[in-house]
């Protein structure tokens, strides 16, 4: 019912407020809220009018797109099974559907921004899961979750190279309500974060320190208008790499001392306009799983 959104709907930069979902008391309408910069009160209100009153149980998510995505449980006039409804954007036509049978909507956004949702099967003998990867359409049933319910999930970080490298577990809750909640361990995620140089002079990125290793970094994006030098002492790994991305308009050189190694450099882009030149000095240069130069 409460989670990590931004400032302003359909934004995708820094999700640093915090929102709610939930049903008024009195008329049964589904709301969401906004807090303040420091969490102190809801600066923001505003009813969700696509969402029908009588709509219990909401869940909220916020899509890679900024753009929240929320679900809620519906007991239709005259129905006995309860409807599992998902409300994003544009919040009409086929942004709005019912998606199964069931109760207790969650859900979560994951870093990679694919959006799950979990719920308690209307037989009560499993809980279920849908993703946003094929429009919540396929429904996985998960194991030795009868008579259980959807409680949380919470995601835990695990600083390995900081910023640039972390290690990332999911942990989903469900319980019955009573007694302490039981859980699932998700495996541990790599994930790395680009790092962005621009320059409008002249840069060297240099290593010459022995057995310095650099890892971690997912894309490498240089952008230069005079002269840059990617260069590496010996006994230097790049690892972890998969993209190098280097603009310029002038010129360029890429050189390598000797006992330097380049790994898992999946690609390696260069944009020139005037002259390029890839040199390396001495033998013992070792390029791993290079799709594309």
């Amino acid at each position: 019912k409460i989670c990590w959104g931004p400032e302003l709907i359909g934004s995708s930069g820094s999700f640093d407020r915090v929102w709610w979902v939930y049903m008024h008391p009195d008329t049964g309408d589904i709301w969401i809220a906004r807090s303040d910069e420091s969490f102190v009160y809801w600066e923001h209100r505003e009813r969700l009018l696509f969402v029908p009153s009588g709509s219990t149980n909401p869940s909220l998510a916020f899509d890679s797109a900024g753009r929240y995505v929320v679900a809620v449980e519906f007991l239709p006039a005259g129905a006995t099974q309860k409807e599992i409804w998902i409300y994003e954007y544009p919040y009409t036509g086929t942004g709005v559907r019912q998606i199964g049978y069931g109760e207790r909507p969650l859900l979560f956004t994951d870093h990679n921004g694919i959006t799950h949702l979990f719920y308690q099967h209307t037989s009560k003998e499993y809980i279920c899961h849908r993703t946003s990867t094929d429009n919540f359409v396929a429904e996985i049933c998960l194991l030795d979750t009868a008579g259980y319910y959807p409680l949380g999930i919470r995601q835990v970080d695990y600083p390995i190279a900081p910023p640039w490298y972390v290690q990332t577990r999911y942990i989903f809750f469900f319980g019955d309500g009573e007694g302490l909640p039981r859980y699932f361990l998700s495996k541990l995620v790599d994930r790395y974060v680009p790092e962005v140089v621009e320059v409008s002079d002249q840069i060297s990125l240099l290593a010459e320190v022995p057995d310095v290793t650099w890892q971690g970094l997912e894309e490498i994006t240089v952008e230069v208008f005079d002269e840059i030098s990617l260069s590496a002492g010996i006994g230097i790994e790049w690892s972890g790499v998969e993209k190098i991305t280097v603009e310029v308009f002038d010129e360029i050189s890429l050189t390598a001392s000797v006992g330097t190694s380049w790994v898992e450099i999946v690609t390696e882009t260069v944009e020139i306009s005037d002259e390029v030149e890839l040199s390396t000095n001495l033998e013992s240069i070792l390029w791993l799983e290079v799709d594309e130069e």
